[in-house]
């Protein structure tokens, strides 16, 4: 009896052993990668740093995959180096996304209000030729009020709260602009020309 429990408990300890020796799954390297990629996703990276971010997602992409592809093996047979390394470098990808949107943030707003500035002028412009015409000519003096209503839609200030959607409208003002400046041009083109009179002899 003392025998067989001497050999029980060898095996007993043989085993705890054999699975304390088996690799694990680095549950703390997922759970701090997947915390920096959701923070970088709360700054709004995959807005203002899209470059980065999708670096950061593939890097954890990659990792997951080869977490699963370990997992599948025998306990004694999973290596977990690799996954470990990509999840360091999801970390690492996603830190610097977050550290890049305040600059590309910044980038954004001064192109938004560059762009801005290109639709007033081009509105200023187009208000003038039509102003000039439109008491004699009913057609341009709708594409006048037509104008008007367009420009009114335009933002005062671009910030980093609006500029997501300032950037979408003034883009939309600007082609609306340019279609009824087309328009006018196209007005102007089509007024029949006087024919002059000749002087009889």
């Amino acid at each position: 009896m003392k025998k067989a429990s001497f050999f029980q408990v060898l095996a007993v300890a043989l085993l705890m052993a054999f699975l304390l020796g088996c690799a694990k799954a680095p549950q703390q390297e997922i759970s701090s990668a997947k915390a920096s990629m959701e923070a970088a996703k709360t700054m709004k990276a995959d807005v203002f740093a899209p470059e980065q971010y999708a670096t950061a997602t593939g890097y954890l992409d990659a990792a997951m995959a080869e977490v699963n592809t370990q997992n599948a093996k025998s306990p004694i047979s999973r290596k977990y180096e690799k996954s470990i390394k990509l999840l360091k470098e999801t970390v690492a990808a996603a830190d610097a996304a977050k550290n890049a949107v305040s600059a590309n943030k910044a980038k954004m707003i001064a192109d938004v209000n560059a762009q801005l500035a290109a639709a007033q002028a081009s509105a200023a412009d187009a208000k003038k030729a039509i102003e000039g015409v439109s008491k004699k000519n009913k057609d341009a003096a709708d594409l006048g009020a037509k104008l008007e209503a367009v420009v009114v839609t335009l933002p005062k200030e671009i910030t980093e709260d609006n500029v997501l959607a300032s950037q979408e409208t003034v883009k939309s003002v600007a082609a609306q602009i340019g279609s009824i400046k087309a328009a006018f041009d196209q007005l102007q083109s089509a007024k029949p020309t006087k024919k002059r009179k000749g002087k009889k002899k």
